[in-house]
């Protein structure tokens, strides 16, 4: 997504004829002075004023969650359970690169059952994150860090609680 904001944005650039240069992950362009409304006065907020604005360009919005991922999560459920399961839809601000600083709002799918909660992050279009846990300080994760396929994370953060729970009753 901010690839393809980013390719966008280059585009633009090239279409108004404003040269693009790239600096590790940062995108660093020359806005024309007209652009500007304090570089006439000092060149120094012109490169404030394209800074601010590359901020703008960058920044990551999470899309909602759809009908259909919920009906994905409920129909997983109700196969594992044999039952309903009360399924919350939540917001959650999380770090989406651990070099982030800023956390990031997304949405989730919250649920709990015979005393652990699970929770699945949207971090992106297709992008999915999972956890569950018993406190705060136990939490455990299936070992893969995002999934681009909802029903394979819903099916993998379930068979990773289950194989939890028999490694402490001394079944695995």
């Amino acid at each position: 997504m901010i690839q393809q904001t980013i390719n966008k944005f280059h585009a633009g650039i090239q279409h108004l004829h404003w040269p693009l240069f790239c600096l590790s992950d940062k995108v660093i362009a020359h806005f024309p002075q007209s652009q500007c409304r304090h570089s006439k006065a000092n060149p120094f907020w012109s490169i404030l004023s394209f800074l601010s604005a590359c901020d703008r360009i960058a920044m990551y919005e999470v899309p909602d969650i759809s009908d259909n991922e919920t009906w994905i999560v409920k129909t997983t459920l109700r196969e594992r359970y044999k039952r309903e399961v009360e399924l919350q839809i939540a917001d959650a601000e999380i770090r989406l690169q651990p070099s982030d600083r800023e956390l990031t709002s997304c949405p989730a799918w919250y649920w709990q059952v015979d005393g652990c909660h699970f929770i699945i992050f949207k971090t992106g279009t297709r992008k999915y994150r999972s956890q569950f846990f018993y406190r705060a300080f136990q939490q455990y994760g299936t070992g893969v860090r995002e999934y681009d396929d909802l029903t394979e994370c819903v099916v993998s953060l379930l068979q990773a609680q289950a194989d939890h729970e028999a490694k402490e009753r001394g079944d695995l």
